[in-house]
């Protein structure tokens, strides 16, 4: 496991697992850049958060982010490469 400032990334048999904080910096960035190196992404939907901003609620802007980016993905070497959205519940390591 590793973390880096309130970010925690475990490899996971070539995949990552992601929750954190600053949904719309941070967490939306790190799970786009995992999955174009290659990496599945597990984002834990109920465990990252943010702010809010003079637009939105902070729930509104972690549900649309959870929404946006599952099934975010690329095909690299034949095999699909994406971002998984689920409640922390449903993760088994």
């Amino acid at each position: 496991m590793k973390q880096t400032s309130a970010l925690v990334i475990i490899d996971v048999q070539n995949g990552v697992l992601h929750g954190g904080c600053k949904t719309e910096l941070c967490v939306d960035t790190t799970c786009r850049r995992a999955v174009t190196l290659g990496f599945g992404v597990t984002l834990a939907a109920d465990a990252h958060g943010t702010s809010d901003s003079p637009a939105l609620t902070a729930a509104a802007i972690v549900a649309h982010h959870n929404r946006l980016l599952d099934g975010f993905g690329v095909m690299m070497d034949g095999r699909p490469r994406e971002i998984r959205a689920v409640p922390s519940a449903q993760i088994e390591l």
